[in-house]
């Protein structure tokens, strides 16, 4: 081989690096403005994190921020003490060293000496087991999307102030998305959390799975359409109030199903949620079998909703004046209103030991657009609904009795018989709501059938005043 030759190729490797370098160097540029933009986002967003440093190399970086938690210093007490968590990055990228990516950032949270002495001043036993208590993986695409996996793991402890227990179980999570965020996909896995206090207040939430699909339309700042489900194995809460009462509510295999769609500018969302058991816990205990509940919208202006949404963040960051935003706010009633939407139960029903209730109700615009104009005449509606008789009845004994017992004055007490008035209010009620044509007995089933038609409301073929059908809906929630 000549000596050109043997230069020619010299100066072609050299070249070579010198392009590759260079190339790496750029795209490191690239991924700093990046990474710096995101933590600024995260700070706007109300998340108390800030850039120490970031030291970029040709091929790779390191960097660190800070992220702050406010813990309480003592009991009733306003003053917060704070903890300050460390996450170290460690940053390669492209072209060569990220390969198929422009960058590949790998974070863990950080247990200093300080951290871990903070949380011995307020939990009894090593939370995390020494554990770092974050790690994230993100994968930076050439083009700005990325792919983020979130690992924390258990950690179990007691706090010393009031001896409650805590416990997380941990979390496992893969986040997708582009580079404007207009398509997300997430799927999350969360091993259940517990807060449990001597005194019996409780928060435990068993294992939870969060699947989401969704893309934000073009045009849209605040919309995403797409489909998100959650199954929640478990969830309860007790607490008391300041009498001593103690209320809760649980739920037994929780499930939750929304998918939104938009065609030719009108967003339209279907909701889902079931449940093997509700159990609610106040002044008497409640279980309801087998709920179901799903809800629809339809023919709502997606644009109008965008606007919306949008008023509502200027309003609160003080952008809008109040008159400019209830001018918005007229304007975006008429667009919706111009779409003529609807929103129906499609179905709502559960179990009681006295039976099955069950529910489905529409009601859909049918005016011109006209706010000035909105009225029952405007709407259409229709509503079916069947209680168990005896339900009814013993809902209605509860909320006669306390009026009465609430009504008495000091020293009335032996003088009333409770009971026996309750049971012939309740009577009365009954005989008065059958007369009207309010409800129809047919065995031991009270059931509604009703539709709202140009302002006239007919219930079980009797003419009714129209708020009427709006006050029927909140017995079948029987609270």
């Amino acid at each position: 081989m000549s000596i050109g030759s043997r230069g020619k190729i010299v100066g072609a490797v050299a070249l070579a690096v010198v392009v590759l370098v260079g190339a790496t160097y750029w795209t490191g540029i690239r991924v700093e403005k990046r990474f710096r933009e995101s933590v600024d986002l995260a700070a706007k967003n109300g998340l108390a994190v800030s850039m120490v440093d970031y030291q970029r190399g040709i091929f790779g970086a390191t960097a660190r921020t800070d992220v702050v938690f406010q813990i309480p210093s003592g009991e009733n007490s306003s003053i917060t003490g704070s903890v300050t968590v460390p996450i170290i990055h460690n940053i390669r990228h492209g072209p060569l060293p990220a390969l198929t990516a422009a960058a590949r950032i790998h974070s863990e949270a950080q247990l200093t000496e300080d951290v871990v002495a903070q949380f011995k001043e307020i939990f009894d036993g090593n939370l995390f087991e020494g554990k770092t208590p974050l790690v994230l993986d993100i994968v930076v695409g050439w083009l700005g999307g990325q792919h983020l996996r979130m690992v924390s793991p258990k950690a179990e402890a007691i706090i010393k102030e009031n001896k409650a227990k805590v416990f997380w179980g941990g979390l496992d999570g893969e986040f997708v998305m582009d580079s404007d965020l207009t398509y997300q996909k997430a799927d999350v896995v969360i091993d259940g959390l517990s807060f449990i206090e001597n005194d019996g207040d409780i928060l435990q939430v068993g294992r939870t799975v969060l699947k989401s699909d969704t893309n934000r339309p073009k045009g849209f700042e605040f919309i995403n359409t797409g489909m998100t489900n959650i199954a929640l194995e478990k969830f309860h809460f007790r607490g008391k109030v300041d009498n001593g009462a103690v209320y809760g509510i649980e739920f037994e295999n929780f499930h939750a199903v929304a998918n939104a769609s938009i065609k030719d500018g009108a967003l339209g969302m279907e909701v889902k949620f079931d449940a093997n058991k509700i159990i609610t816990e106040g002044e008497k205990k409640e279980v309801i079998d087998s709920p179901r509940l799903a809800f629809q919208l339809e023919n709502v202006d997606a644009k109008a909703i965008d606007a919306t949404v949008q008023s509502m963040m200027n309003n609160q960051n003080g952008q809008e004046g109040q008159d400019g935003l209830e001018q918005l706010e007229q304007k975006t009633m008429m667009l919706l209103l111009q779409r003529k939407p609807a929103f129906a139960i499609q179905e709502a029903r559960g179990g009681w030991p006295e039976g099955v209730a069950a529910l489905s109700f529409r009601i859909a615009y049918v005016g011109d657009g006209n706010t000035n104009t909105l009225a029952e005449d405007n709407l259409s509606s229709d509503l079916q609904m069947t209680l168990p008789r005896a339900l009814v009845i013993r809902h209605l004994s509860s909320q006669v009795s306390k009026e009465i017992t609430d009504a008495l004055e000091d020293g009335e007490e032996n003088e009333v018989n409770v009971e026996k008035e309750t049971t012939e209010q309740v009577k009365k009620q009954m005989d008065m709501l059958l007369e009207k044509g309010i409800f129809v007995e047919k065995g031991d089933v009270l059931s509604v059938e009703g539709h709202l038609r140009n302002g006239e409301l007919n219930l079980n073929g009797k003419p009714q005043p129209p708020m009427i059908l709006f006050e029927l809906i909140p017995p079948f929630i029987l609270n």
